[in-house]
């Protein structure tokens, strides 16, 4: 320990040297328990002030110190909804203060509100101090990534060296993976701490640097890097110069937010001045000039002789290899310069450059990226409030819920923005990928500003928490996604742990293990985790894995990729009808699709904007006039379609028990439903029901649950703004062929209509989940349906019977190895889906030709040789397998039932 850290968790006193950087020691008024009891005066001690000034509050002797680990949780905020008065201080020129203390507010006293936790007085000079060592990073962004600088020069050499990557990654990959294996958290001495700090720098670095050479696929990252690399410094401050002095986090945080401001508007000012003063405003000629800066040129002759010497501003430029000079039309055929394309920033091919655009543009994004999170860390610190006994940190305040909702809506009105007016240059992804760091650095700030310890507190003392936990745990639903996301890692994990246990029983110094885990074959945390896949009910596991993966490809190529073909097919034929004949057999089209459980309304939608979009085109004169008419006549089919549903398959299927007892009318769910359905009121809980739910199972529950038709078509007709963006998306895929825009736009509004059906089916979950807790007695006084009752007690005495055979200790050895295998196949058969889809099965759209390649009028051209075939192949014998296993059961069950076994 050196001397003058000040380390309180050793109970060392805060006297000595102050640390190097000014500002730097919290001036604290007292580090006692008591410091928030109703008096919040008792027992001051003596600490120091802002830089170096002794603040008396007492004459009574220092109080003992808390522990780092409670310190850590004591919150320190600006906002609170009660003020303690704060005594008066005096600084005298000795370096010494007296305090009178003020009467504490009756709030205070009675301790009945929360009260803001003690900040340190906010010192200016603190600020300063951080504002000054932020400006330097916002310096070095502008030299290195923006042509104020060297940008240009930057950027074309990232992409001329991106073949390191490899070679960094498994640089960085050795390192780690070594380090893990001898236990470089256990290192004790000396020179493997400076080993460890060493290697960790090194890995820390060489990650970095990868994702910097990333460049010529994500001209961003370098920028993404940057970001991050400037949290990390700042971190390092805190822990180096600040946390020593003992400023808590949120202290140091809501210091570091001004800094931070004001950093991101210095470098907005300095990016509009610079652009202003060159005429650089973003244009066809800024285009040309940005990108012809990121062209890379063979600048010699075979003799050697110097061809590109001239520089312009018109005209398309090269910027040559060695000189660093412009020539006008180097890429022409009468000139000497040919553009080096493998070391060259741009695609030459590409009508425009992301890289040029960032080149130019980079500096204005970061710098609002910068001052948004200079923002974000004063709302969180401004914000963050403490429990009304004088506990942990356990909240956020309003200002940061209202400061993260403004948020989400910019961000997704830039986002917007970006994929119309930037769809050429994939603007969309630098917002997403720019919100997406953001929001993670604004995330680890904001959990250690708040404390990690409280953060788990309060999941721990969570109601909601502890109910999915007893949910989750050993569900074998659950345990097959997680076989299926991390089933392919398991391997890998082993050998690395087995390893990892090697090093420790034969090396000094790693972790010294006691005579149990010496017997261990892998590491305890490995044991703990094979423990506990132990309890899985492997065969159920097994059996959910089968029949997801065969889901997945239903769903992926039995329905969308045939109801897609199907579509084109109708499409096709369609053409040189009658418009108003096509609108007819639209209707009827969708109606009969919309008859089919599996079949969702999102191809329904799609169809109405191509087809009518196509024949309404010629008719109206105008797109989006036909657009209008393919939106209503989309409505009107969802709307007909509901109707249907729900009074004559509803309704009807409603007066069988067998389809009573298959919805689960009885259940608690059900009764949730009806209850918000019967609402007399178009409340929100009965819209997001309606419109979230799927398209076929929501609305014949309502005529089996025998609802009133207008009030439930009342409730449904929000869905026009998702139907409405479905079918606009489907008729922007008629005009891809006119200009990158309308593709983007497609995808624009496709994921927009996808965000808001999927908000509302989570909206209408919770709503549920919420009726189910809160309304139980009204739920309890819906009487059962007692033919419904008798079918649910066959069902049970079946389920019992059959649970008998759903273990892995019950399953006969032959079906053991036809389900292990069964599940292997199904499962390599998804991942190549997921992972080579395009390689598999041809792409179909809408306008896609079947009589032309690549189907040329034979629909089994669809399934692409070799990958396809061995797709079907592989969930064939997965399903086959699970058909084996399934007979077997029933069969045994069977005879159980037939003994009396069930009961």
């Amino acid at each position: 320990m050196e001397p003058n850290s000040h380390n309180v968790e050793d109970g060392e006193t805060r006297s000595g040297s102050l640390p190097p950087i000014p500002g730097a020691m919290a001036p604290s008024f007292d580090e006692s328990p008591n410091i928030m009891k109703p008096n919040p005066f008792e027992n001051q001690g003596q600490d120091m002030g802002p830089i170096g000034t002794s603040v008396s509050l007492a004459p009574s002797a220092p109080a003992p110190m808390e522990p780092k680990e409670e310190r850590a949780d004591v919150l320190q905020t600006a906002s609170a909804t009660q003020e303690v008065a704060l005594p008066e201080v005096v600084v005298h020129s000795n370096n010494t203060a007296h305090a009178e203390s003020a009467a504490p507010t009756a709030g205070a006293v009675d301790g009945s509100a929360k009260s803001s936790a003690d900040h340190p007085p906010f010192s200016w000079l603190r600020v300063l101090v951080l504002t000054l060592l932020f400006l330097p990073t916002v310096g070095i962004y502008i030299v290195i990534f923006t042509e104020i600088g060297f940008g240009a020069t930057f950027f074309k050499t990232l992409s001329s060296n991106g073949g390191w990557t490899k070679v960094l990654g498994g640089a960085g990959f050795l390192t780690i993976f070594l380090l893990h294996i001898f236990d470089f958290t256990y290192w004790r001495t000396p020179i493997f701490r400076v080993l460890r700090l060493v290697s960790l720098t090194f890995f820390t670095v060489v990650c970095i640097l990868c994702a910097a050479l990333l460049f010529t696929s994500r001209p961003y990252a370098p920028i993404l890097c940057y970001m991050v690399a400037v949290v990390l410094i700042f971190s390092g401050v805190y822990v180096r110069f600040y946390k020593r002095g003992g400023l808590t986090v949120v202290s140091y945080v809501h210091h570091m937010s001004y800094a931070v401001t004001v950093g991101g508007l210095i470098g907005l000012g300095v990016g509009i001045g610079w652009s202003f003063a060159n005429n650089f405003l973003w244009g066809d000629d800024s285009k040309k000039i940005f990108r012809a800066r990121l062209r890379v040129c063979d600048d010699r002759f075979s003799n050697s002789s110097l061809v590109c010497s001239g520089y312009g501003r018109s005209g398309t430029q090269c910027e040559c290899l060695r000189y660093s000079e412009f020539g006008s039309n180097c890429e022409g055929p009468n000139a000497g310069c040919v553009e080096d394309s493998a070391n060259s920033a741009c695609d030459p091919m590409a009508e425009y450059c992301l890289a040029a655009m960032l080149l130019w543009g980079g500096q204005l994004v970061m710098s609002m990226i910068t001052l948004l999170l200079g923002l974000a860390m004063l709302a969180i610190t401004k914000s963050v409030v403490r429990d009304e006994d004088g506990g942990g940190k356990v909240a956020v305040g309003a200002g940061s819920r209202l400061f993260g909702s403004i948020m989400a809506v910019l961000v997704l009105i830039i986002w917007v923005a970006a994929s119309i007016g930037g769809a050429s240059m994939e603007l969309s992804n630098v917002v997403t990928a720019f919100a997406g760091t953001m929001i993670i650095l604004v995330f680890f700030i904001g959990a250690s500003s708040i404390g990690v310890s409280s953060l788990k507190e309060k999941v721990a003392q969570s109601e909601r928490f502890k109910y999915h936990m007893e949910h989750t745990v050993n569900n074998p639903w659950l345990d097959s996604f997680a076989l299926m996301a991390f089933g392919v890692l398991v391997p890998v994990f082993l050998a690395v742990s087995y390893v990892n246990q090697l090093t420790r029983k034969h090396l000094s110094f790693t972790k010294e293990l006691d005579e149990e885990e010496r017997k261990l074959t892998f590491t305890k945390l490995t044991h703990s985790f094979l423990r506990i896949v132990g309890r899985w009910n492997l065969q159920q596991v097994l059996v959910k894995v089968i029949l997801v993966s065969f889901a997945y490809f239903v769903v992926q190529v039995g329905i969308g990729k045939i109801t897609q073909l199907f579509l084109a097919w109708l499409n096709q034929q369609l053409l040189g009808i009658n418009f108003f004949v096509i609108t007819v057999v639209v209707f009827v089209i969708g109606m009969l699709l919309f008859l089919i459980p599996a079949v969702p309304g999102v191809p329904v939608y799609v169809a109405n904007g191509v087809m009518l979009g196509a024949a309404g085109m010629p008719y109206f004169g105008d797109f989006w006039i036909a657009m209008v008419w393919a939106v209503a006549c989309a409505f009107f089919t969802k709307i007909c379609a509901c109707i249907f549903q729900q009074k004559v398959i509803g309704e009807m299927l409603g007066s069988r028990v067998s389809v009573r007892a298959a919805v689960g009318i009885n259940s608690d769910v059900m009764k949730a439903i009806r209850l918000i359905l019967q609402e007399p009121k178009l409340t929100f809980a009965k819209v997001l029901l309606l419109v979230g739910g799927p398209d076929w199972p929501t609305s014949v529950t309502t005529g089996i649950l025998r609802q009133r038709v207008l009030a439930m078509m009342l409730g449904t007709s929000p869905v026009l703004g998702p139907v409405a963006l479905t079918t606009i998306a489907g008729g922007c895929i008629l005009r891809v062929s006119e200009g990158s825009t309308w593709p983007s736009l497609s995808s624009l509004f496709m994921t927009l209509a996808a965000s808001s059906l999927g908000a509302s089916f989570v909206g209408a979950m919770l709503a549920i989940n919420k009726v189910v807790k809160t309304r139980k007695d009204e739920i309890d006084a819906i009487p059962d349906d007692e033919e419904v009752k008798v079918l649910d007690r066959q069902a049970e005495a079946k389920a019992e019977a059959l649970s008998q055979f759903k273990n892995w200790e019950a399953t006969p050895g032959v079906l053991k190895v036809l389900l292990v295998v069964g599940a292997l196949m199904s499962y390599l058969g998804f991942c190549i889906i997921m992972a080579f889809g395009d390689l598999c099965f041809e792409s179909i759209d809408l306008t896609t030709d079947y009589r032309k390649p690549p189907l040329n009028g034979n629909i089994l051209n669809m399934i692409v040789y070799p990958y396809g075939w061995l797709v079907l192949v592989l969930q064939g014998i997965g399903i086959l397998s699970w058909f084996a296993y399934s007979r077997w059961a029933k069969h045994k069950a069977g005879k159980v039932l037939k003994q009396g076994g069930a009961g």
